[in-house]
């Protein structure tokens, strides 16, 4: 695990110190620095997201994916796997009045960026608790409990 990572879940006071970590990731992985080495659409992405901080700043996939040539597609893989792969802090807005991808530095632009995600999650856990009988459900449950687990010490991407 890099430094990076396991300063990921570090207490910060100020968003001003997120940002540094955070800068210090970026920096990280487009140097080379990091477990993984980034493919160029994502050395790309992360070079027109470095400024793009907070959900004020955000930057649709329809203007990303113009500059880059990418596709919606593209641009959305891309962003998962930094998010995922890297732990950079990728939020996304839904919101039409501010749609976009941008880094997430406060706990509200982070939660409002998750939230999504995690009731997304719970839909599909519900709808595998109808196909699935009790003792099935309790082991996809430990296996999904042992991934995460994983992933978090940087054991599996």
């Amino acid at each position: 695990m890099s430094a990076a990572q396991s300063n990921l879940f570090a207490s910060f006071d100020t968003p001003e110190d997120r940002e540094l970590l955070i800068d210090r990731q970026i920096m990280d992985v487009l140097t080379g620095r990091y477990t993984y080495a980034p493919s160029e659409n994502q050395r790309a992405l992360l070079h027109l997201l470095r400024m793009r901080r907070g959900l004020s700043r955000a930057i649709s996939i329809g203007e990303i994916g113009e500059r880059l040539k990418l596709s919606p597609r593209t641009v959305k893989e891309e962003i998962a796997d930094l998010t995922i792969r890297f732990r950079l802090p990728i939020g996304s807005s839904r919101d039409s009045s501010q749609p976009g991808y941008y880094l997430a530095i406060t706990k509200s632009e982070r939660l409002a960026s998750a939230t999504p995600h995690i009731n997304q999650a719970l839909k599909h856990l519900a709808r595998a608790n109808v196909l699935l009988d009790q003792h099935e459900m309790a082991e996809l449950m430990g296996q999904l409990n042992l991934t995460e687990r994983a992933v978090a010490d940087g054991v599996v991407a």
